[in-house]
């Protein structure tokens, strides 16, 4: 993806975090002043991130349109706009793939949760090794259709072949490739972001 609409959608997400929604804080929470806290979390909705402020999740490019560079820009902005939400990601591995990540943070954008003014809300996205859990989900590649995929008769685009990223000891960079050749397979002009020459 273009550095332009990469910026472009950096912005947008950061005017997003500079502006959550309005505080839910009111007279309805008066009758427990004792526990304004508790009150909060029992009269505030449930709602999607994308509801909760109005940025759609279509806005976000296909994972395979974004090299890592760019996934881990895009990653600081999404997790601004969560920070504003006051909802906390508590188990983040120190070592996530910016790929992986982008991934989880843009499939929950449609998790429903709640907007609290008054204390945060701890998510976890990748308890019980949900990124394990991903990558083996992902054991098999499948078509857009949801027929699974034929491994070996993936084509092999020649910028794979001078790739540095081709075929790594890192099984995470393989999937990813598989699944982004797989996606390409019936285009004339193969694009990857994750392209770096040998």
């Amino acid at each position: 993806m273009k550095d332009y609409d990469i910026t472009r959608l950096i912005d947008a997400l950061n005017h997003v975090a500079d502006h959550p929604p309005k505080r839910l804080y009111d007279e309805r929470l008066f009758f427990m002043e004792d526990d304004p806290v508790h009150a909060e979390k029992l009269l505030v909705p449930f709602k999607s991130i994308e509801e909760w402020t109005g940025f759609d999740r279509g806005f976000f490019p296909q994972w395979t349109q974004v090299s890592g560079n760019q996934c881990e820009q895009i990653n600081k902005a999404i997790l601004r706009v969560y920070e504003s939400l006051n909802l906390l990601i508590v188990d983040i591995p120190d070592d996530v793939n910016p790929l992986i990540m982008y991934v989880v943070l843009t499939l929950n954008w449609e998790r429903q949760v709640q907007y609290l003014s008054l204390s945060k809300t701890e998510l976890r996205f990748f308890n019980d090794s949900d990124e394990e859990m991903y990558l083996r989900s992902m054991s098999g590649i499948f078509n857009d259709d949801g027929t699974k995929a034929d491994i070996d008769s993936i084509p092999l685009p020649s910028l794979c072949i001078i790739c540095r990223q081709h075929m790594t000891d890192d099984e995470e960079e393989n999937i990813l490739c598989l699944m982004n050749r797989n996606s390409q397979r019936i285009e004339e002009d193969f694009e990857c972001g994750m392209f770096e020459k040998l």
